[in-house]
């Protein structure tokens, strides 16, 4: 009986190790929501934290946070006005990107 009770604990303790996190390698490539639009010379050069945030697109958007813009936004009604006239985010995108 002990001998069972030892194949059975040993059969435990090895399959725990299938539900134990895997350790992640850090990575130095930003990750854009246009990647497969950048040059990969951007891609590599990107200023990025410790989790592969691009830092730029961060501190954007924690002072969009901290200023309130998407409430003024809302409050505004400047997303319905724009879609009333036919002005879409998408129709927006290849100037955001110039812009950027």
């Amino acid at each position: 009986m002990v001998k069972l009770s030892l194949l059975v604990g040993a059969f435990m303790a090895s399959t725990a190790a299938a539900f134990a996190p895997a350790p992640q390698s850090g990575s130095n490539t930003a990750l854009h929501a246009t990647a497969n639009r950048a040059t990969p010379g951007a891609l590599i050069t990107s200023a990025v934290d410790s989790t592969g945030n691009n830092i730029a697109v961060k501190s954007f958007l924690e002072s969009a946070e901290a200023t309130g813009l998407l409430t003024k936004v809302a409050r505004a009604g400047l997303l319905s006005k724009a879609a009333s006239v036919g002005i879409t985010l998408s129709k927006l995108e290849p100037l955001i990107l110039a812009a950027a």
